[in-house]
């Protein structure tokens, strides 16, 4: 399988660069350079546990700044960690639950 660095561009123009596994999933742990992420070790990048304070840290992100597919998402720099969605379908998901409740449909009251 193929695995590909990714951007992740922080609100005060920082970057951060993760690990693609060629699926469309984005493993979590984050890198100071695409260098440094793609020669850690793969087996750890499966296996790394998320830092106890990741979601107290995370603030909203650009996957891939600049290109057709880039999307929006969560990540922690301080602790160097991808918080939000994995894969496009969690992130559809999420959107979907947080905009129209549980079951995707428009919330009367």
């Amino acid at each position: 399988m193929s695995h590909n660095p990714y951007i992740v561009q922080f609100p005060d123009g920082s970057r951060l660069y993760g690990v693609s596994n060629g699926s469309g999933v984005l493993l979590r742990p984050l890198f100071r350079s695409p260098e440094e992420a793609m020669s850690f070790p793969r087996e750890a990048l499966y296996n790394a546990t998320e830092p106890s304070e990741a979601s107290q840290t995370d603030v909203k992100v650009i996957i891939e700044p600049g290109e057709a597919w880039e999307s929006e998402n969560r990540a922690s720099l301080k602790l160097m960690w991808l918080t939000g969605p994995q894969t496009s379908n969690e992130r559809l998901a999420e959107e979907s639950n947080s905009d129209h409740g549980l079951y995707g449909g428009i919330q009367w009251e």
